[in-house]
């Protein structure tokens, strides 16, 4: 993303519509026949917040043209440097933790996104979960790039300097490493 869009990024209060340059003309997002729109969830308020834009997006196009996928990854958790070999007093390998844990992940992920669907359903909008499992950014890349959408819809926080460099950015890895148009919804 070059310094003009990002500035626009981060001073924008209104979504903003990002197309990667050099995109090859052999991919005519906007001339395919259905539509498909994807939205990555952490289940945070902030990405919530682009479901109203989602929805628009899908009634805009007509219902029966448009594929929403709602998309969840969870991340294993990072294996310590040391580690106990017990957890809350219970004998667990680090594996077998990683393993119980990813499954909780899956499965509230799976209710979480459950909630989501019924809502743009009741928009008479055709919408259908996905759960990765992996990191974040990693994987909605890799998504992305097996499935291609018309538009990838998310949040971000927009932060800049010293905080975007220690946490990363999940949204600016994916506009780096994808073709697909993607609507940034900045949240104050």
């Amino acid at each position: 993303m070059g310094s003009v869009a990002d500035k626009v990024l981060r001073a924008s209060k209104v979504p903003v519509w990002l197309v990667r340059a050099g995109i090859p003309d052999e991919i005519p997002y906007d001339q395919w026949p259905k539509k498909t729109i994807l939205a990555p969830l952490e289940g945070s308020e902030l990405d919530e917040s682009v479901l109203p834009h989602v929805e628009t997006l899908a009634k805009q196009r007509g219902r029966e043209l448009v594929d929403v996928v709602l998309l969840r990854v969870c991340e294993p958790p990072a294996t310590p440097s040391y580690y106990a070999p017990e957890l809350s007093g219970v004998p667990l390998h680090w594996g077998e933790h990683v393993q119980q844990e990813t499954a909780r992940c899956k499965q509230v992920a799976k209710e979480y996104l459950a909630g989501k669907e019924k809502r743009l359903k009741e928009s008479n909008i055709s919408v259908r979960s996905e759960v990765l499992v992996g990191k974040a950014a990693d994987q909605i890349v890799d998504y992305v790039n097996k499935n291609p959408f018309n538009v990838i819809v998310m949040a971000t926080h927009g932060r800049s300097g010293l905080s975007r460099w220690v946490y990363g950015s999940v949204a600016e890895n994916i506009l780096q490493e994808v073709s697909s148009p993607v609507l940034l919804v900045r949240r104050y």
